[in-house]
């Protein structure tokens, strides 16, 4: 069984820290990928006048004018060039390069007036006031080669003979127009959002593929179920078969008999109607692989992947067994073939976990599936292969990963999943323990709060203050266990949830607008715990508490003065080391509603901590 390990490093913030390219405005990075050639080539958005080029642009942005930009860096972070391209309300989403160095970006081009994006002469597409598009610049990034509008909005690749591949997501009854004989001509229309009176239509997949002039449209297909598909990956094999994944919310998406998972295995879909209308929640998101054969005529195979939660997949990379490995965000505790999910890890506002997984070249068998439990879900990026063959997941912040007895490492505050501890912090672990288990950090014993067979609450030692990464380390009895990094801050600021009572139940007697998850642990003045029920008087003392402060009281304040005044932020005496509490003053003229503290000028990372107040 394949070993998974998280990076160390992402892709473009190692190259940015060698060389800072930006303007005085906005500058954004949308997609990058290292060429061949061993370049790192990168697209994105800019609003900088200043934006540095290597060579004057025929335009620049301005701050209501955002323009595309192409850089291309060697392995060291020097610019090889950089260059701004004379499309405006352009925004690219994926870039791709071939063997000649030509670059192909691919996004979404706004133009509520007369068209000025760069079409080339003779190009495929049509594309009216919202469209895809597509551009090719050559080797040296200062020609545009091909300009196309009216195909774009998803994944761009070129296939052995140059060609121009792109799958996309269109919305509604897009202008997208199938070739004749392509495998999917017609999809319906239905609603992935809105009410009985307005209806916002679901985004359908197509792929198409264009000749490398980009003249000659040699098939378009769609590629869809009824609630649409949203392509995340796009690879195009050596005889020219597309290799699509991504994400879908259609049971009907189509799937090949043979495959690994036939069946739509997420929560059942609403009742099916013709109108968008009156449809705006769709089923739940499974994700997909397709292989769509070289003439876009048919299916080679077609297959679902998900448990029986929510799942996505979000990039995917050829294994050298010509296989497939791919990677997600699951809800599910279920996903197949991996490990079992520990229920109390996904616990807190954002459950889904990374995965990563790898499906066979035919895509009848699931060759491995594992959860990746100290990823932090709403950073990873996307996979890629080392050239030993290692599977790495890249995220931001960076955060290694090794076999370990514990599967996840969370705040006892708020059940988030860390990436990040702070000296004194209380965390919990869960995982398979023993009696007589030690937790070292940096060969330090961390006090032990609670022990069971699945679960350690502990405290991190105050004596690894200052360290930037330490050692995690599960001893058993007989000195046997692993050890993991963790990256140490000075503090990782939380709010203590109460994690038995969900909001959503009482939103009913609620006068505050609500998001789903756990309210905040709140003491109104006589010792009740604040609740809707068991409100605060205006002017009176209420009283929250605070995990992962460090050593040392911080500066905390309040979003909004008018809210209340700070009285005092202190240890709590009556909680374990590592619990601090704020005291507040609420304002005379004071009504339910978000306290949103700040802790050194910085939010806390979730949690809803509010105060109901008697009006």
């Amino acid at each position: 069984m394949p070993k998974y390990f998280l990076v160390v490093l992402t892709l473009v913030p190692i190259l940015t820290a060698q060389t800072r390219i930006t303007g005085s405005g906005t500058d954004k990075i949308n997609a990058s990928v290292r060429g061949v050639d061993g370049f790192i080539y990168a697209t994105g958005v800019t609003n900088s006048a200043d934006f540095p080029t290597t060579s004057e642009p025929l335009s620049r942005p301005s701050l209501e004018d955002f323009r595309p930009f192409v850089i291309k860096l060697n392995a060291q972070g020097q610019v090889l060039y950089s260059t701004l391209i004379p499309a405006p309300t352009s925004s690219p989403q994926s870039i791709a390069v071939n063997a000649k160095g030509e670059v192909l970006i691919a996004g979404q081009s706004v133009e509520l007036g007369q068209i000025r994006f760069p079409i080339t002469p003779g190009a495929v597409g049509e594309g009216g006031a919202n469209a895809g598009f597509i551009l090719k610049l050559d080797a040296a990034g200062s020609k545009i080669l091909v300009g196309i509008r009216g195909y774009g909005s998803g994944m761009v690749a070129y296939d052995a003979e140059d060609n121009i591949f792109i799958a996309g997501a269109a919305y509604g009854d897009t202008e997208i127009r199938p070739t004749t004989g392509a495998f999917q001509i017609t999809h319906k229309v239905r609603g992935c959002a809105g009410n009985g009176f307005v209806g916002i239509s679901c985004f359908y997949q197509y792929v198409a593929k264009i000749s490398a002039d980009g003249k000659k449209l040699l098939y378009s297909t769609f590629l869809t179920g009824s609630f649409g598909a949203q392509p995340a990956a796009l690879l195009i094999d050596a005889t020219g078969n597309a290799i699509i994944a991504g994400t879908t919310n259609s049971s009907d998406y189509p799937v090949t008999a043979g495959s690994y998972q036939q069946d739509y295995r997420s929560a059942s879909p609403p009742p099916p109607t013709d109108s968008f209308r009156g449809s705006s929640n769709p089923p739940p998101v499974s994700g997909y692989i397709t292989k769509l054969n070289a003439a876009g005529t048919g299916l080679v195979w077609s297959t679902y992947f998900s448990g029986s939660g929510a799942e996505s997949i979000s990039s995917m990379r050829l294994a050298d067994s010509g296989g497939l490995f791919f990677t997600g965000l699951s809800s599910s505790h279920d996903l197949p073939m991996a490990q079992a999910m520990p229920r109390d890890c996904p616990l807190g506002y954002f459950p889904e976990v990374p995965y990563v997984a790898e499906l066979s070249a035919d895509g009848k068998t699931l060759v491995s599936s594992h959860y990746v439990y100290d990823a932090d879900a709403y950073s990873v990026d996307r996979i890629q292969i080392l050239p030993n063959g290692t599977v790495e997941i890249i995220q931001h912040p960076p955060l290694p990963f090794s076999d370990s007895p514990y599967v996840c490492l969370v705040d006892s505050a708020d059940n988030t999943r860390l990436s990040q501890m702070s000296p004194g912090q209380l965390v919990t672990l869960f995982g398979d323990f023993i009696m007589g288990t030690k937790v070292l950090i940096n060969g330090i014993p961390a006090p032990l709060l609670y022990i069971s067979a699945r679960q350690i609450n502990l405290q991190v030692p105050l004596e690894i203050s200052g360290q930037q990464q330490v050692q995690l380390s599960v001893v058993y009895p007989d000195q046997t266990g692993n050890a993991r990094p963790v990256e140490m801050v000075k503090r990782a600021p939380s709010v203590f949830l109460d994690l038995t009572r969900p909001l959503s139940p009482l939103a009913i007697c609620s006068d505050m607008g609500f998001s789903p998850g756990y309210p905040a642990i709140v003491r109104n003045e006589d010792g009740t715990l604040n609740s809707c029920e068991h409100r605060a008087f205006k002017g009176s003392v209420v009283t929250f508490y605070l995990n992962g402060l460090g050593q040392t009281a911080p500066l905390v304040t309040l979003s909004s003065p008018q809210a209340g005044q700070i009285l005092a932020v202190e240890a709590d005496p009556d909680s374990p080391s590592g619990v601090w509490r704020v005291i507040v003053r609420l304002a005379t003229n004071a009504s339910s509603g978000p306290l949103e503290p700040r802790i050194d000028g910085a939010r806390l990372r979730y949690g809803f901590l509010a105060v109901w107040i008697i009006q």
